[in-house]
């Protein structure tokens, strides 16, 4: 799948292009077939997590991989337009506001080891 930044995908829908990509951060790809008034996300698809929070994070990959939905992406990908995000949602969850994107504790359990003093970028 190619690769574009997030503004090479803003003036593909700006011309309404179809293509399919993946955005050069790789946290989400997307995908334009056509365009119609709905689309469909898959927003907890993926377990991408930067290799810096990986030490931090008292959670083993398998814990977190149980409250993702890796596979939810695939439900979708008949559809004209899809957005399937990629990184986990231990790093920023898409459900929350951005206040509360970035747990503390979730499902009874503690996260990271030292709290998490930022904002992931652009959320």
């Amino acid at each position: 799948m190619s690769r574009m930044s997030e503004e090479q995908i803003i003036d593909k829908i700006r011309q309404r292009q179809t293509f399919s990509t993946t955005v050069d951060t790789g946290a989400f790809s997307l995908k334009i077939e056509r365009y119609e008034p709905a689309f469909s996300a898959a927003i907890h698809n993926g377990g991408n997590f930067r290799e810096e929070l990986t030490g931090n994070c008292l959670l083993t990959q398998a814990e977190r991989y149980y409250e993702e939905d890796p596979f939810t992406g695939t439900l979708i990908d008949k559809q004209p337009i899809t957005l399937i995000v990629h990184d986990s949602r231990y790093e920023y969850d898409l459900n929350r506001t951005t206040e509360d994107c970035v747990y503390e504790t979730a499902w009874g359990k503690e996260i990271w080891q030292t709290p998490r003093t930022h904002r992931p970028t652009g959320v």
